[in-house]
């Protein structure tokens, strides 16, 4: 990966109570992303919906992990704004892991995006070889597709007490792989994510979930 690649992500996937949706977005567009970017070594922002539950997929690209168990960013979750606290109990089912950027493949922002999560049984620290040497370059490598990455579970950070996660009325769900998959459009995604899947299965991968297609709502980079 080239350098000064940001290295952490903070991935969280979420539906909403449907009548405070409006609201949720809102607070998510014009608040909440422009607030994270504030932190230091938070680098960019992005926002996904699709049709499908979990409905609505962001992700924060970090100079490294750590950035999450960070002075700053636990001062921050330590004081939500009034909007915050109105907003957490309208998070429903959600999904929020603080991962480690295993592997990059290609370049730039693909309009439609979707994500494959799974376990495997192999000890947390393996490099599962059998993806990032062969399954997931010739995803990148596919007529229409923009970027695919390889995330792994930084549980550690990824369970350290948070007072938001405590507002939310249902408890956070955690994974412990991520396959992200960025294209030009939802079309080209569909004829990429059947041979991963093949392939996670062949090497006996758990609890395999496909999430989207995802198309972008908002983009914000910190200048």
């Amino acid at each position: 990966m080239p350098e000064n690649f940001s290295s952490g992500i903070l991935v969280v996937w979420t539906d909403a109570v449907a009548e405070h949706e409006v609201e949720f977005n809102s607070w998510y567009n014009e608040q909440h992303l422009p607030e994270r970017l504030a932190i230091t070594g938070f680098h960019n922002a992005r926002r996904y919906a699709c049709e499908v539950s979990p409905k609505y997929l962001a992700y924060y690209e970090t100079t490294t992990p750590n950035v999450m168990a960070s002075d700053s960013y636990i001062e921050r979750l330590a004081n939500p704004t009034d909007w915050t606290r109105r907003v957490m109990p309208w998070f429903v089912a959600t999904v929020r892991t603080v991962c480690n950027v295993v592997a990059n493949f290609g370049n730039g922002i693909g309009g439609a995006v979707q994500t494959i999560t799974f376990s495997i049984e192999q000890a947390e620290d393996a490099l599962p070889a059998w993806l990032t040497d062969q399954a997931l370059p010739e995803a990148a490598s596919h007529l229409g597709c923009v970027r695919v990455q390889l995330w792994h579970n930084d549980p550690a950070i990824t369970n350290l007490p948070s007072p938001e996660r405590a507002m939310r009325t249902q408890p956070d769900s955690t994974v412990d792989w991520v396959i992200v998959i960025e294209a030009v459009a939802e079309s080209a995604l569909q004829e990429i994510i059947q041979p991963i899947e093949n392939i996670l299965r062949e090497n006996h991968a758990t609890n395999i979930r496909n999430q989207g297609p995802y198309q972008l709502l908002n983009y914000l980079r910190k200048e």
